[in-house]
């Protein structure tokens, strides 16, 4: 889950839930950081959106 505030940057992003646990919630996290949106606009003015959700999977078959 995260927010992306009013300039299009990620905020506040936290980890819901992982398989394996323990091996790449840091990865997830540090790569969502250089993530950028469109703001959301509610008439002319941006606002934040909240509770942002997605899914994340990382694929050790590609590496072979």
């Amino acid at each position: 889950d995260f927010n992306v505030n009013v300039a299009g940057e990620v905020t506040d992003a936290v980890v819901a839930a992982s398989q394996p646990e323990g091996f790449f919630e840091e990865a997830a996290l540090e790569s969502i950081q250089y993530w950028r949106y469109a703001p959301k606009m509610e008439g002319a003015v941006a606002v934040e959106r909240r509770d942002m959700k997605v899914i994340i999977r990382f694929n050790l078959d590609d590496l072979e």
